[in-house]
């Protein structure tokens, strides 16, 4: 019989023992709670690791199988797992999806906020809708979740499940897993608040780095906020304009106030204004800018700010001006050279005609004067032809490398007698100069020119500065001068101290015909000829100038490590004898040509077209020792027929005529000295004496000289 005394001593060791449990499991509880707040101040970049280990200190503080995070989507009509642990195997995972069609009682729970503790979540009614698809399959008998919360409002879920045994949920237990919840939820906002910190800096920076000028203003249009390039483009420092209407400060008055009017009328009304401003910098200079306005509006919908994205468009501008002066550049030139071309044809027959004419004329012949008048006008004429093929650039020129430093030291006398004792002439060179490839006669006309139209600028006199210098060329400056290309130039720069030239001057300095001296003195072609020797060297040339402030010209070209070459030396005029094939398709030229060559003491067989040469060749041409022609022939032209009589005649040699050619591979066998060449309009000498070279250079001239 057991007494009294016993029986109450069995409760109160039960009472101990789940008193003991309690205190246990609060320890533990506490001491996991201390491990996770380590977790809040965890790195942001390791978000994921933090979450994995607060799951794996949780599921072992509660005992048991799984825990899990989950987060809304954006529709929030489903939950996406974060992350999942299973203790078993120390494994994490991510779980399909939950979508709040499938299981809308579980959805409807967790609106209602608070734990959701299942101890049969087989029979829960919150939670038997997982039971067929999840809770059997994997053995999970009781369920425990806490709501998740970023910015206050319900975020996601943080789910423990237990596998075994129906588990009783114990008031600390809910209270842990709250505590864990709303730690978690800390780390959300946290994080979250570190990436829109770290969004936000990004902008700022980006903002701040942008190439192009950004200006905040508000609805009165004072500036509230712009970036570094705004002071860039407009002069102005930030502090100086805030609170400022920008517009004011950079206004330009090239714009009327229907303008303007026309802007606010856009802004007001809610739609982004998009247009082209002339304004003024603080140092008083014009820019053109692009610029893009897009109205500010509250949660109402009513504007409160104006977002300016301004473009400065100068450069483009410039790049654009230099583009469209180069194509119409090019346009003139085409136009030059094709009457250049003509004009050359014309020349020939004028010049030769009054060549031969005077050698037939006694020298108290009564016409003979007339006829060297001819001549002098005809050669004056030819200059002129010259210049316009120049310019134009088709003009087949003999290339050289060539040292300017040592050209201007040769030149130099000539250039001092040109502009006069009244001007001051200072050369300067580079000790170590490096060479160009060009034509040196053309590039001292080039100089001739320049100096010629600085002795001009200064009538009281000044001084004419020439300098050549090595300088490299980088991406930066191609980009803003077109047409050059990045690497290593020589630079001549001609710089003289007079009159200077407007805006509207320089934008036709180089057109031909374009004069600024009176009385006729000029003929407008020396800057056309030196633009286009310029260009058929491969170079660039920039002005600088302005009204009363002097000008400068500088001329880029291409640096070459190329040895020098010695100038061939020109040939003593002589006759000869021999056969020649003529082929010119102009008559007058054909017809003046075969006189001047049968005048020599030269057998001449004439030919209008490649097709008669040819013919030429065949029938009769046996003791044809050399064929002149001209480049541009209808229908076949002259380079084509001389490969086809090359193979008639093996080692016959041609020479080319032309009154211009831009056949670039004629071009560089005459640069090469591999290919001979008469330009028009030619002389009777010039003629005669061209042909003996190419026959003393031939292989096997035979019987002709």
């Amino acid at each position: 019989m057991t007494s009294s005394l016993d029986a109450g001593a069995e409760p109160a060791a039960t009472l101990r023992d789940e008193l003991g449990r309690c205190h246990a499991r609060a320890n533990n509880q506490r001491d996991a709670l201390v491990r996770l707040t380590d977790h809040q101040m965890a790195d942001c970049a390791s978000f994921p690791e933090t979450l994995r280990s607060i799951l794996e200190v949780s599921a072992a503080t509660l005992g048991v199988s799984r825990a899990s995070i989950w987060r809304y989507n954006d529709t929030r009509f489903a939950l996406e797992c974060v992350d999942l642990y299973e203790s078993a195997t120390n494994r994490h995972s991510v779980a399909p999806a939950l979508n709040a069609d499938d299981y809308p009682d579980y959805f409807s729970a967790l609106a209602r906020a608070g734990v959701l503790a299942a101890d049969d979540a087989v029979s829960d009614p919150r939670t038997r809708e997982f039971t067929d698809g999840y809770l059997r399959p994997l053995g999970i008998q009781s369920m425990i979740d806490a709501p998740l919360y970023f910015g206050g409002a319900l975020d996601g879920v943080l789910c423990h499940e237990h596998c075994g045994d129906t588990r009783h949920w114990t008031a600390d237990e809910k209270a842990f897993v709250i505590a864990v919840s709303n730690q978690i939820s800390l780390i959300f906002e946290r994080c979250q608040r570190h990436r829109i910190e770290a969004a936000l800096a990004l902008q700022s920076a980006a903002l701040d780095a942008a190439a192009d000028a950004m200006v905040i203003t508000d609805r009165e249009g004072g500036l509230v906020w712009a970036n570094p390039a705004f002071t860039q483009l407009t002069g102005y420092t930030v502090p100086e304009a805030l609170g400022k209407n920008p517009r004011e400060l950079v206004k330009s008055g090239v714009h009327d106030s229907s303008f303007y009017q026309n802007m606010w009328t856009t802004l007001l009304d809610g739609r982004v204004w998009r247009g082209e401003l002339t304004n003024r910098r603080k140092d008083g200079v014009l820019y053109v800018e692009d610029q893009t306005i897009t109205p500010v509006t509250d949660a109402t919908g009513a504007i409160t700010h104006f977002v300016s994205i301004k473009r400065d468009l100068s450069a483009q501008r410039t790049l654009e001006a230099q583009l469209l002066q180069a194509q119409k550049m090019e346009v003139v030139g085409r136009l030059s050279g094709g009457i250049a071309h003509d004009f050359n044809n014309l020349l020939t027959v004028i010049n030769g005609t009054a060549e031969l004419a005077l050698m037939d004329l006694a020298p108290d012949h009564p016409v003979r004067a007339d006829f060297e008048r001819i001549k002098e006008s005809g050669m004056r004429a030819s200059s002129l032809t010259r210049q316009l093929l120049a310019f134009s650039r088709k003009q087949i020129t003999r290339r050289e490398t060539v040292d300017l430093s040592q050209l201007l030291t040769n030149f130099r006398g000539m250039l001092q007698r040109l502009i006069g004792e009244d001007i001051t002439l200072i050369v300067n060179a580079d000790a170590l100069l490096a060479t160009v490839s060009a034509d040196p006669s053309q590039i001292e006309q080039v100089v001739l020119n320049l100096a010629v139209n600085a002795r001009d600028a200064m009538p009281l006199g000044g001084r004419l500065t020439i300098e050549v210098r090595n300088v490299a060329l980088d991406q930066a400056f191609a980009d803003t001068h077109t047409g050059v290309n990045p690497g290593r130039h020589v630079l001549l720069e001609v710089t003289d101290t007079g009159t200077g030239m407007s805006a509207e001057t320089l934008s036709l300095l180089f057109e031909p015909f374009f004069t600024t001296k009176e009385d006729g003195k000029g003929t407008g072609l020396g800057l056309a000829t030196v633009y286009g020797v310029v260009q058929q060297s491969g170079g660039t040339i920039w002005v600088e100038s302005a009204l009363g402030r002097g000008t400068t010209f500088s001329i880029y070209l291409p640096a070459t490590s190329a040895p020098q070459m010695a100038t061939a030396k020109e040939l003593t005029p002589a006759a000869g004898h021999g056969t020649v094939l003529l082929v010119e398709d102009e008559d007058a030229v054909r017809d003046l040509a075969t006189r001047i060559l049968r005048a020599a003491g030269y057998t001449v067989l004439a030919a209008s077209n490649a097709a008669m040469a040819l013919e030429r060749l065949r029938t009769g041409g046996a003791d044809v020792e050399l064929i002149v022609t001209d480049v541009v022939l209808p229908g076949m032209g002259g380079r084509e027929m001389a490969e086809q009589a090359l193979k008639l005649r093996p080692g016959i040699p041609v020479l080319y005529t032309s009154g211009y050619t831009d056949d670039t591979v004629l071009a560089y066998g005459v640069a090469q000295n591999t290919v001979h060449f008469i330009a028009k309009p030619f002389t009777v000498s010039a003629l005669t004496n061209k042909i003996r070279e190419v026959v003393r250079r031939a292989p096997a001239s035979g019987g002709m000289q």
